[in-house]
């Protein structure tokens, strides 16, 4: 009886091991990745360690959301960005205000882009313009006309079905 004890104390040892090292394994793959540009293949080793029941540290939430805003997953990337608010430095505060932005929500994104003239690598002018936008779009809200997009029988379009 004490021989099957120990062997499946050993055996859960050795199942906990491998999984902490397959965790740590696709975490450095996922950061490889996000250096290589690779921000797809990012996510997907991510999404691989957290299946594995890897918890992200901040610095691993910070690349993640950079991969979502890199990828144009801009909800994602907001979302990500909103949970490390209150950790967001350097270019994370720019790409924070650029997904408030693209999110319509201008006044939130002006005070990030006014945060982000003192940490961000971005041009200070750049980023000035991207208020005066801001800016702008809050007060010239524009509601757009059903747009009519087949294109009407009479145009001469030679053959060609544009899909409808």
């Amino acid at each position: 009886m004490k021989y099957i004890l120990t062997v499946a104390i050993l055996l859960m040892t050795v199942l906990v091991g491998s999984g902490i090292e397959a965790q740590k394994k696709e975490l450095k793959k996922a950061r490889n990745f996000f250096d290589d540009e690779e921000y797809y293949q990012a996510l997907q080793s991510y999404e691989d360690a957290e299946g594995l029941g890897a918890v992200l540290d901040v610095n691993d939430k910070k690349i993640k959301a950079r991969c979502h805003y890199h990828l144009n997953h801009v909800e994602d990337a907001y979302v990500s960005f909103a949970e490390l608010e209150s950790s967001l430095t350097g270019d994370d505060v720019f790409y924070y205000a650029r997904c408030n932005q693209l999110m319509e929500l201008y006044s939130d994104a002006i005070d990030w882009f006014e945060k982000a003239k003192s940490q961000s690598s971005e041009s200070y002018q750049y980023i000035s313009n991207l208020i005066e936008s801001c800016k702008w779009a809050e007060n010239n809200v524009m509601q757009l006309p059903e747009v009519r997009v087949n294109p009407c029988f009479e145009l001469a379009v030679l053959g060609q079905s544009f899909g409808v």
